[in-house]
């Protein structure tokens, strides 16, 4: 309501704007750091909660750690590339699954082998290049959806290269084979 009677009053859709053209900056200061504060200091929280479960470092060292450095990025006015941020994740993170789901129903027909044993490629370039190109044309291409895009070609081409390289091995890298699982008892 009192956004509404201040934009109303002044034809600004900002809260802290409208209170700055009314006269009234330093209750427009304290409802800005509020707003900031309230927001990120669950930003903060969440951050340094899994940061502390990857790192072997004192919480209360990755949450000072933490803070100056996005203190830093907004300093820098880094939050002006967010949207571009925004478009490369929505254009390179599908194609990810395209390349996923296609592999688990085209190419394996939801049957994986796995278990000791089992000769796994450390890596698979078709997997790898499919997840490019598909990013890559979900980016530049403005027909529409990037995201749906990307995951459509992604898909396609993974299963295209590897119906036709599948077989010889070509463009797997490397190999590993899953030794079985030795339990350790007690007393050994």
């Amino acid at each position: 309501m009192a956004g509404f009677i201040t934009t109303l009053a002044t034809g600004a859709g900002d809260l802290p704007n409208a209170m700055l053209m009314l006269g009234l900056g330093i209750p427009a200061l304290i409802v800005l750091i509020g707003a900031q504060w309230t927001t990120n200091d669950n930003n903060l929280y969440t951050a340094s909660l899994g940061l502390a479960n990857i790192l072997k470092v004192k919480k209360s060292v990755i949450v000072l750690v933490t803070g100056v450095l996005a203190t830093l990025v907004g300093v820098a006015g880094l939050a002006d590339y967010f949207i571009g941020w925004l478009v490369i994740l929505g254009t390179g993170v599908p194609p990810m699954a395209g390349v996923i789901v296609a592999d688990y129903y085209a190419v394996k027909n939801q049957k994986y082998d796995y278990g000791a044993g089992t000769t796994y490629a450390n890596w698979n370039v078709w997997a790898v290049v499919s997840w490019a190109v598909g990013g890559i044309f979900g980016y530049f291409v403005h027909w529409g959806s990037g995201s749906v895009n990307s995951l459509v070609i992604s898909f396609v081409l993974y299963v295209v290269l590897m119906k036709v390289f599948d077989k010889s091995r070509i463009g797997h890298i490397g190999e590993h084979i899953e030794q079985p699982l030795i339990l350790e008892t007690e007393g050994a």
